[in-house]
C-alpha cells in the first residue's frame, strides 16, 4: 500500500497509486481521520530524516474470549 500523498513530486508515481492493486476497503471517518493523521505522521518522520524508512503492518485484531 502507498499513499498518493508520498509521491506528490512524482505525478507519474502519483498516478500509479490510483489501481485496484493499490486499494484497501476503509470506513470514511478512518480514512480522513485517524488513519490521514497516521500517514502524515509517518511520512514526516521520513521527510524529516527523523527515520529512513517507515514499515506500516496493519490488519484486524482478534479476541479469543
Amino acid at each position: 500500500m502507498a499513499a498518493a500523498g508520498n509521491y506528490s513530486g512524482n505525478k507519474e508515481a502519483k498516478f500509479q497509486t490510483f489501481t485496484y492493486a493499490n486499494v484497501i476497503p476503509q470506513n470514511q471517518h478512518n480514512n480522513a481521520g485517524i488513519w490521514n493523521t497516521f500517514e502524515r505522521y509517518s511520512r514526516d518522520l521520513v521527510m524529516t530524516g527523523k527515520c529512513e524508512s517507515v514499515d506500516i503492518v496493519s490488519g484486524p485484531i482478534y479476541n479469543k474470549s
